[in-house]
Order: structure tokens, then C-alpha cells, then sequence
């Protein structure tokens, strides 16, 4: 195992990005796992937004698998330099990438299938408080607003060990649906990035969804995929699906088993 590897462990697949990162593995999603906004009321401090409360519910569910972490500090400068508290922030669980671990690890992070958030805020500054930092589908970097709720999570953590492969923690076959919703989405996009239209806050995805006449990603169904993760972690707590990224909720969990 090296850096540059891809494993699946607790129904996600990894890109391993460094073997010995404070005495653990660092490791990062090879795809996003949904799309959600940074933060639901539009603030680009990571530790306090809804996208950091959304990864400790998720490394509760890793946790009840098996996974164990190491603590790793982020540190929570923005682009510019600026701060918004004066100390960074210490997690043990998932969380996303700043600016400069991304940039630290490059070479070993491959393009994704959609834009993608990191940690780091654009500025702390009045005027641009509400701006983080994202990852272009190409790898190049860019502002988005932070309410902006189609971007994608891809998480981060260092693990304390993996489990061997090949055990039941791997990834599973991805539904019709999920297949057919993830290709009207990249065709879309990449017809957008023929046209050179990649400016913010365009729901490019949904739009592409509509026109290919395939649920929407912001509708529920009443039956997820199978190998869906539907562990309860409170009312209004999401459940990543662990191959397709769809969100579902206690109320159609609940409706699914009626």
C-alpha cells in the first residue's frame, strides 16, 4: 500500500494520499459522496457549517463499521491569509481538505466527476465572508458561495489502519437509476465546459436532469439502492448511499419499510 492506491473500505472507495500522516493513512474519497451546500446559511468558517456537522453524523456511522481515526489539526487560514478564529481546528473523523493539504497532495488526487468543496474559506474579509474555496472538475481551483447547495462532498480522514480487501466493506454494484442520473449529469457538464460557462450559482446537474427526464437529485425515493447506509444518527440526519452519493432522510427510510 502506497500513496497513489485506491482501496474501498466502509462502503467508500479511497485514493490514499500518504501512508505515514500523524501516524495514520490519509485518505480521500475518489468521488464525491452527495452534493450539499457548504453551509445552509451562507457562512465559509468551516467548523461551525452545516457541511462539517454533516461529516461527524457520517464518521458516527464509520465508527459503528469499525473505522478508528487519528486527530489531525486543519488549519483554518482562508486563501488570503485572513482568520476567523485565532486557533485551527482539531478533528477526528472525516472532514474536508484545506487549500494547502489539496495543493500538498496533488499528485495523488484525481479529477472528479463534479465540482467539489474544501475547507478553506476565500476570505474572512466583510465582502467576501460567504465564499469558499472549490475544486473544478479539471483539478483547477475556484470561489463559490457557500449556501450554494449542488457542490460536491468529498471527505478526507486519516485512518488508523484499513481493513483487508476484499472483506464485506467494499462497494457495490450502482443501480440503473444511478447510472443514468450520473450520465446526464457528466453530459451535461461536460457540454457546459465546451461553452466555457462555469460560472457560480448555476445548478448545472439539475438542469441536466430535467432535460434527460431522470429524478431529480433533490427528489427521495421511497426505495434506495441496496447497500444504502440507513443507520440512524437523528431526525433530521442524512444517510449516504454508499455507491451512487444520494441522500435519504428518517422520513423515507420510514416510508421504505412500509
Amino acid at each position: 500500500m502506497k500513496a497513489g492506491d485506491t482501496v474501498k473500505a466502509y462502503g467508500i472507495e479511497w485514493e490514499i494520499l500518504d501512508t505515514d500522516f500523524n501516524g495514520g493513512i490519509l485518505c480521500l474519497a475518489k468521488e464525491p459522496l452527495c452534493s450539499k451546500a457548504f453551509d445552509d446559511g451562507n457562512n465559509n468558517y468551516y467548523p461551525k457549517s452545516s457541511i462539517c456537522k454533516y461529516l461527524a453524523e457520517l464518521t458516527d456511522s464509520l465508527r459503528r463499521q469499525g473505522a478508528e481515526f487519528k486527530t489531525v489539526t486543519l488549519d483554518m487560514r482562508a486563501d488570503d491569509g485572513t482568520r476567523f478564529d485565532k486557533d485551527n481546528f482539531s478533528v477526528n473523523g472525516l472532514f474536508l481538505l484545506t487549500g494547502r493539504l489539496y495543493q500538498d497532495y496533488r499528485q495523488y488526487i484525481s479529477d472528479k466527476s463534479d465540482w467539489w468543496w474544501l475547507a478553506t474559506a476565500y476570505s474572512f474579509a466583510y465582502d467576501y465572508s460567504y465564499y469558499a474555496r472549490l475544486v473544478r472538475m479539471d483539478g483547477s481551483l475556484i470561489n463559490g458561495s457557500a449556501c450554494y447547495g449542488h457542490r460536491g462532498v468529498v471527505p478526507a480522514c486519516v485512518f488508523s489502519f484499513l481493513p483487508d480487501q476484499g472483506d464485506k466493506m467494499t462497494l457495490e454494484k450502482p443501480c440503473e437509476d444511478c447510472i443514468n442520473r450520473q450520465a446526464a449529469i457528466d453530459a451535461f457538464e461536460r457540454f457546459i465546459h465546451e461553452l466555457g460557462i462555469e460560472d457560480e450559482p448555476y445548478n448545472y446537474g439539475e438542469m441536466a436532469l430535467s432535460a434527460k427526464n431522470v429524478p431529480s437529485v433533490t427528489s427521495q425515493p421511497k426505495m434506495g439502492c441496496e447497500g444504502c447506509i440507513y443507520e440512524k444518527t437523528g431526525n433530521n440526519s442524512t444517510y449516504p448511499c454508499s455507491h451512487c452519493g444520494r441522500c435519504y432522510t428518517d422520513k423515507y427510510k420510514a416510508e421504505s419499510e412500509e
